[in-house]
């Protein structure tokens, strides 16, 4: 019989292992060490190493009002803002608004009574 390699080879934290804790994921740095995740995030919670997070995304955007650029963190790009800031925004509801005809206001004050009565029942 040949010896068998055992089922679990320990693992020797080396300095250029620690490095990698925090800058990457823990399933990252799992896969280049050849060790389950759970082994990789125990061991950075034993140096008190935070986890890593994604940082979030910067869009730049135009504003469809003034045509300035400006910036917005974080969202999906198709839910995010058009407008540079409060006065290009207000600016854009008026004209909203101001292309609304009467007849659609009663419309959608119709809607919104509509719905507040089924609420109440």
């Amino acid at each position: 019989m040949t010896a068998r390699d055992p089922l679990f080879k320990p693992l020797v934290w080396n300095a250029a292992a620690d490095a990698l804790l925090g800058v990457q994921s823990d399933r990252s740095v799992a896969r280049i060490l050849g060790v389950h995740p759970i082994t990789v995030g125990s061991r950075r919670k034993a140096l008190g190493i935070p986890a890593w997070q994604q940082p979030k995304r910067v869009h730049r955007r135009n504003c469809i009002q003034c045509g300035e650029s400006f910036e917005v963190t974080g969202g999906r790009a198709s839910q995010l803002r058009t407008t540079c800031g409060k006065k290009c925004q207000r600016k854009l509801i008026k004209k909203l608004l101001a292309l609304e005809g009467p007849r659609d206001q009663l419309k959608r004050l119709q809607g919104l009574l509509e719905r507040h009565v089924l609420q109440d029942k």
